[in-house]
């Protein structure tokens, strides 16, 4: 593929990095590697009050197709970006019947063609709600599937909660942040299982129930 360099590891990463700044300069706000459920979005882009969700992928067959389609619905436009090559006809062709659109990067390391694609409407919660200024900081379709997950959202309201609140117990933090777990009694259950584990980095204070939480590098003065 003449348009990857030699040492890429990750062509899906080459891609995203044509990709992003394309979008920018069409004065999109571009969110990378978006958890929503089990999926993640290699790329969100909104703008205008509108959410474009695109799928980064190097191979141009029905899987990328399918794996678009799961996110109508979520998204007003949905599109797949790929390269530019020989039999790219077919596969757009096959996306444009689905409502889906594509974009080819050429071998100049440009956005060539594009299809937008159908506009859809939002019948589920929007993935354009899961996206933070966190999901920023990192590169689309990276190879080591590194993101900004919905663990590490609230792991940073939890930090952010003891910091201001030290000697607060974990049911009062829970019920003072925004988490992703079903219930309140899950939450707790599981931040005390990561506290324990070094996940987070919080220190139990154990000698009297509830359990007391402070920051590591604070001291209770008792």
């Amino acid at each position: 593929m003449g348009f990857l360099s030699r040492d890429c590891n990750n062509p899906e990463e080459e891609i995203g990095r044509v990709l992003v700044p394309w979008l920018e300069q069409g004065g999109w706000d571009v969110y990378c590697e978006v958890q929503y459920g089990s999926k993640v979005a290699d790329v969100v882009a909104k703008k205008d009050g509108y959410i474009w969700v695109i799928e980064i992928k190097v191979a141009s067959s029905s899987k990328s197709v399918r794996q678009a389609l799961h996110w109508k619905g979520k998204a007003n436009y949905v599109s797949v970006c790929t390269l530019d090559k020989k039999n790219v006809i077919d596969f757009k062709n096959g996306c444009l019947s689905e409502g889906i659109g594509v974009i080819l990067v050429t071998r100049a390391k440009k956005v060539g063609r594009f299809w937008i694609g159908d506009e859809f409407q939002i019948t589920e919660e929007s993935i354009g709600d899961k996206c933070k200024p966190q999901h920023k900081e990192y590169a689309a379709g990276n190879a080591k599937g590194e993101r900004f997950s919905d663990f590490m959202d609230t792991k940073q309201q939890l930090l952010a909660y003891v910091q201001k609140h030290p000697g607060c117990s974990v049911q009062e933090a829970v019920d003072n942040i925004s988490h992703h777990y079903r219930t309140r009694g899950q939450a707790s259950t599981a931040l005390l299982f990561w506290i324990k584990d070094g996940e987070i980095p919080i220190r139990l204070d154990k000698r009297k129930k509830p359990f007391k939480l402070y920051l590591m590098e604070e001291n209770n003065g008792e």
